[in-house]
């Protein structure tokens, strides 16, 4: 009897080894799981845009698709939902990103896949079902963000990568911003013209500040724009003084 039981106990080690997945204590072979680094591609010099150090004060989605169909996802009703990420310190020196639920965790398959991700979350993106090419394709778009504005920065992220430790997630801003204006007047720029422009306000017209955006299978981002012709007007609280000549 004791023979048979160390027999036993060995081939549950050794199943339990070749799993990679959760045994019987729960515990969790992170060797094999689907885990990501996330950051932005360029931090720019303007305010209340996202940056490495502030992207992990809020969580990201991702959906992951094997052999052109949803891998690692939620299904709610018919749509297809991502998967939450979050920013936990507590994982390691550093911190590290995780799995908010820790039940959607998925484990690599057996070769490449594609991974679309946004920032900040929320419950409401979608992803297509399929993202074959040809007669196959259900929608050149695979990623949809909707409803976004312009009162805080959104990002957008695509890979398609076969195993790696952590998936490292490369995100790029949905919004544009302006980081400088040229005044010039007749005969050339303020600076060539002798003279000194006072700037009290500034519009901005025929501007789009709110829709979807849509992200195809290749990463490239396109704009559904759901308000057009908005003015833009900025007042300064005194006059400012542009390109005064010497």
């Amino acid at each position: 009897m004791k023979k048979i039981g160390y027999l036993t106990f060995a081939a549950l080690l050794a199943f339990g080894s070749c799993t990679n997945e959760i045994n019987e204590e729960g515990f969790v072979d992170k060797a094999n799981t689907i885990s990501f680094n996330a950051y932005p591609n360029k931090t720019r010099a303007v305010q209340e845009d996202v940056t490495n150090d502030n992207m992990k004060d809020d969580n990201f989605g991702v959906v992951g698709y094997f052999n052109n169909s949803p891998y690692l996802f939620k299904k709610e009703e018919d749509n297809y939902k991502a998967v939450e990420q979050h920013w936990n310190s507590s994982e390691g020196n550093n911190g590290s990103w995780e799995y908010k639920t820790p039940s959607d965790l998925k484990f690599w398959p057996d070769g490449s896949m594609d991974f679309y991700a946004y920032f900040p979350y929320s419950d409401n993106a979608t992803f297509v079902e399929n993202i074959a090419s040809g007669e196959n394709e259900t929608s050149a778009n695979v990623m949809t963000i909707p409803s976004v504005n312009c009162e805080h920065d959104i990002l957008f992220a695509k890979t398609t990568t076969t195993y790696q430790e952590r998936v490292p997630l490369t995100f790029y801003h949905a919004f544009s911003k302006i980081h400088g204006l040229n005044i010039k007047v007749s005969g050339g720029n303020v600076s060539d013209a002798n003279v000194e422009v006072s700037v009290k306000e500034v519009e901005f017209i025929n501007t789009s500040t709110s829709g979807d955006i849509q992200v195809d299978k290749e990463g490239k981002a396109t704009y559904q724009i759901a308000t057009t012709d908005v003015t833009l007007k900025k007042s300064f609280d005194s006059d400012q003084t542009i390109n005064k000549s010497a």
